[in-house]
């Protein structure tokens, strides 16, 4: 599964985030603390994994909502899957 993360991430999270104007689809926040979100689950849905249309920018905050449905609590700062694995990017952290 690590390795299939590696590939998305290489393969098509930039596309994702280039598609999305690396804009958070839900609240339009631009910039910042960006992930790309499965709209249908990577785990129960594996044969779209890699379909750029099952796919979203979202702020770290929408996408702790839609994963967890409640609002980020302050006390977290970072959230996000492959937290270790981000690189920055100008002022956009990428996962």
């Amino acid at each position: 599964n690590k390795s299939e993360r590696n590939k998305f991430r290489i393969e098509v999270q930039k596309q994702v985030l280039e598609r999305d104007n690396y804009t958070c689809q839900l609240c339009g926040k631009k910039g910042g603390d960006l992930q790309v979100d499965h709209i249908q689950s990577w785990v129960d849905y594996v044969e779209l994994r890699f379909d750029i249309n099952n796919c979203r920018t979202l702020c770290s905050k929408c996408h702790y909502k839609i994963t967890f449905g409640r609002e980020m609590p302050p006390k977290i700062k970072k959230w996000g899957h492959n937290l270790n694995n981000r690189r920055e990017v100008g002022d956009i952290f990428l996962q």
